[in-house]
């Protein structure tokens, strides 16, 4: 039904057939719905089969602690490459990225913390980039690092690279996939009109608390929050925490890919300020995904 097929077999894999992120978010609150349980995204990259789906849903267990490190390919001879998550939190879509990198290079996601709906998500870059650095060095003690983010995970992304930097290790490689400078989305805020935003700024607050209270109250009795209410509060985490990160300097040196419809000219004058040894730029035809 969610990818519009006749007929799949049991072990089609779901992203040859047509599937992506957003397809996955309908299947899965399918299969939530018929099962009560309560699967990561992520959990595709290791079972895209019907079959083995059926495999995670008899072996899952609801109280064990989602790991925020998610292994889309651990085998190759380059160095592995660590990619954050955009404003959903989500990863699945860095699986057309290693397909297009190649089968020998190692590519790791981190998501966000509470895509399980088992724990509530971090709203500070800072937090977030320390969290996951914490899983990247368990998995490699020693640089240099490859790090790479999308969107707003671009701004984790530089955080983790300037963290690794104040440690004494090396990073090799920052990506920034179309990351606007905070300082950016912060100046085109305030040029709005204050009155005309109020009442969606009301409703997101009076939403946030609302999906507090149901995280407190579902946390609480022991069970996964519906992922009617941790979608919303994964994406306004990620955007509270956007506006309030201060990047600092950084001694080493960003590549960005930008989209030429994102208009991401300001973005790049605002990274050159801060990044020691310069920033490669790469522009890329269409807007931002």
């Amino acid at each position: 039904d969610v990818l519009h097929l006749d007929r799949v077999g049991v072990r089609d894999n779901f992203f040859e057939l047509g599937g992506h992120s957003l397809l996955a978010v309908h299947l899965f609150a399918r299969i939530e719905k018929a099962f009560q349980v309560n699967l990561p995204l992520a959990t595709l990259f290791k079972a895209p089969t019907v079959e083995q789906l059926a495999v995670a849903l008899e072996g899952s267990r609801p109280t064990e602690k989602q790991s925020s490190l998610v292994t889309i390919r651990a085998r190759g001879s380059r160095p592995p490459l660590y990619f954050i998550h955009g404003g959903d939190g989500h990863v699945l879509k860095f699986h057309t990225v290693a397909d297009l990198l190649g089968p020998d290079q190692p590519l790791y996601a981190l998501e966000a913390q509470g895509t399980d709906g088992r724990r509530l998500p971090l709203d500070r870059v800072e937090q977030m980039a320390a969290a996951y650095l914490e899983e990247v060095r368990a998995l490699q003690p020693r640089g240099p690092y490859h790090l790479g983010g999308f969107s707003f995970g671009g701004l984790v992304a530089f955080e983790m690279a300037r963290q690794l930097h104040a440690r004494g290790e090396q990073v090799g490689l920052l990506v920034l996939f179309d990351t606007v400078h905070p300082g950016v989305t912060r100046r085109s805020t305030l040029t709005n009109n204050w009155l005309t935003r109020l009442p969606q700024r009301i409703r997101r607050r009076l939403q946030r608390l609302l999906y507090r209270l149901a995280y407190s109250i579902y946390l609480g009795a022991g069970r996964p929050v519906p992922p009617c209410f941790h979608d919303f509060y994964l994406r306004d985490s990620g955007r509270r925490a956007g506006r309030r990160y201060l990047p600092r300097p950084y001694p080493g040196r960003i590549t960005c890919f930008l989209a030429d419809e994102s208009g991401g000219f300001e973005s790049v004058a605002r990274w050159r300020e801060l990044a020691g040894a310069g920033v490669a730029v790469h522009w890329i035809g269409g807007r931002h995904p």
